[in-house]
């Protein structure tokens, strides 16, 4: 960057040609900060967009191990329910065993 107090200024037209330069000069560093700028909020746009995808992902693989556990529990339920009645079943066939032999002495 030019300074103006380095810069011999000899009449309106020279001032002018400095201030020029120096507006190009501040011009094209602003036009870089921006641009930078630019590439680093379409960086963070990609960073939370895929971070979002993980976290769908993660949320729907958890929701997979939830009903998995779930579907376990279910037949694991189921096949006590049925424990549970055959024993009922199995009770009831030996309880009439001895009234079928007192049924035999009469």
């Amino acid at each position: 960057m030019l300074s103006l107090a380095a810069a011999t200024l000899t009449d309106a037209a020279a001032a002018q040609g400095v201030l020029a330069t120096q507006f190009i000069t501040l011009q094209s560093v602003v036009n870089t900060a921006l641009g930078s700028l630019g590439a680093e909020a379409r960086a963070l746009e990609l960073q939370t967009a895929f971070l979002e995808e993980i976290t769908d992902a993660t949320e729907e693989g958890l929701g997979n191990i939830v009903d998995a556990d779930m579907a376990r529990e279910s037949a694991r339920l189921t096949a006590l329910q049925v424990r549970q009645q055959l024993g009922v079943q199995v009770l009831g066939i030996a309880n009439q065993a001895p009234q079928i032999l007192l049924g035999l002495f009469q």
